[in-house]
């Protein structure tokens, strides 16, 4: 067997470019541009950073990396022995990437969090698509500002028995695992609500529907697209009113190779989001195409039977709209920072009912015994008048003023035969 050598000269470009990268990734005194904040490079060393990061040669390439199951945002679809992105977010990233030069792009696909960010801190994801500001997000990644659209959380329940944000105490409800929304949510529920978590969709619908669970807490784009394919939109509740706002974005590893390349992949990411009505269509085909997938995979379960048959009206359950306060959310959304996070999250608490505060009673100060009588021998001097004082009925006692009046002593009568 013949083993063919590797080229001498692709070795040499190899070892060169990977120097070049961590000189231009490390050295701290590299020279600054002032208007961009960046460092300075010569255009031959653009070129050869860019070839590294996926720009034409096969030197290397652009990672990605996204949940592997998340729609409608975006799914992994495999045919034959090929993998890939389908959803609403995949075509947009890789279109901003070829507007900024990058044309090979490697997708990877993850199951959690946990894993794709420690992926993202080695160095071996450039860009994740599809993540969340939260603490362990930011320490890895440079998030692009602002979030380029929202997944609302809603409040799923049965047609023939709404449940509002307000009536979940004492209820039963289910959340998806994948969806992670545990920790989101856990503090906002009622103390005596109860949830479990469930596989999928497949489940959850089950049992609610067969009155196993009240509610489900769900992100409301999946939850329109699985109802779609099982083919009960009429029979469910997905309200228009967010039980929880949750942003979705993008972001940059810190460490990545080609962070050099964050601002121009911004830029042109963000192009793609500024026609409000095109991200609003191409939310709504993404919905449609998840469920026509899951349908053709044959991924479904047979669903209870419906006891009531009424159809549902455009005022009861509008489970296949885009509503206007989501679109507004996603196309209208402000720079987010930490300060602006946090006040983010406190007006997003579900409302706690106010109760009426309870009239303060005083409680009566501690009686003191009367002091009996001191008889003194004549000319002798009396001594400064000290007595125990009640603080707010408490029983903390301190010293009189030497200026308060003196309590002259009682004499009393004596009695006979004593």
């Amino acid at each position: 067997m013949k083993f063919k050598l590797f080229p001498i000269k692709r070795l040499f470009q190899i070892i060169f470019l990977s120097l070049f990268v961590a000189i231009v990734s490390f050295d701290a005194s590299a020279a600054f541009d002032e208007n961009t904040n960046k460092r300075k490079i010569s255009k031959k060393q653009l070129e050869l950073l860019l070839g590294l990061c996926g720009g034409g040669s096969d030197l290397g390439s652009f990672n990605i990396a996204a949940y592997g199951k998340y729609p409608p945002f975006s799914w992994k679809v495999q045919n034959d022995a090929q993998k890939k992105y389908e959803g609403f977010v995949p075509e947009i990233v890789h279109k901003a990437l070829n507007d900024i030069g990058i044309k090979k792009i490697h997708e990877n696909f993850y199951d959690s969090t946990e894993d794709m960010l420690k992926d993202a801190t080695l160095g071996k994801i450039d860009i994740i698509f599809t993540t969340s500001y939260d603490a362990r997000t930011i320490k890895v990644m440079d998030l692009i500002y602002p979030a380029y659209f929202g997944n609302p959380i809603s409040l799923i329940s049965r047609k023939d028995n709404i449940i509002q944000d307000d009536q979940l105490s004492g209820k039963i409800g289910a959340i998806i695992v994948s969806e992670g929304l545990g920790g989101m949510i856990s503090g906002i529920l009622p103390t005596d609500a109860k949830l479990m978590e469930v596989e999928d969709f497949n489940v959850a619908y089950k049992k609610l529907l067969s009155k196993e669970i009240d509610f489900i807490v769900a992100g409301k784009y999946l939850a329109m697209s699985e109802a779609s394919a099982l083919g009960i939109k009429n029979r469910i509740s997905i309200p228009n009113k967010n039980f929880k706002t949750n942003k979705i974005f993008a972001g940059f590893s810190k460490v990545s190779k080609c962070h050099y390349f964050k601002e121009g992949f911004e830029n042109a990411f963000k192009k793609y989001f500024e026609d409000k009505d095109a991200s609003r269509d191409r939310m709504k085909k993404a919905i449609e195409s998840w469920a026509d997938y899951k349908k053709q995979s044959g991924d479904l379960v047979e669903m209870p039977a419906d006891e009531t048959e009424q159809p549902a009206t455009d005022s009861e359950n509008k489970t296949d709209e885009i509503t206007e306060e989501t679109t507004e959310q996603v196309a209208e959304q402000t720079e987010v920072t930490v300060e602006q996070n946090k006040e983010v999250v406190a007006e997003e608490k579900a409302p706690v009912e106010e109760k009426q505060a309870e009239p303060v009673v005083q409680q009566p100060a501690e009686v003191i015994p009367a002091r009996p009588p001191v008889f003194r021998k004549p000319g002798e001097p009396a001594p400064a008048p000290v007595r125990p004082a009640v603080i707010g009925g408490q029983g903390k006692q301190f010293p009189a003023p030497t200026n308060a009046p003196v309590r002259p002593p009682v004499f009393k009568r004596p009695v006979e035969g004593k």
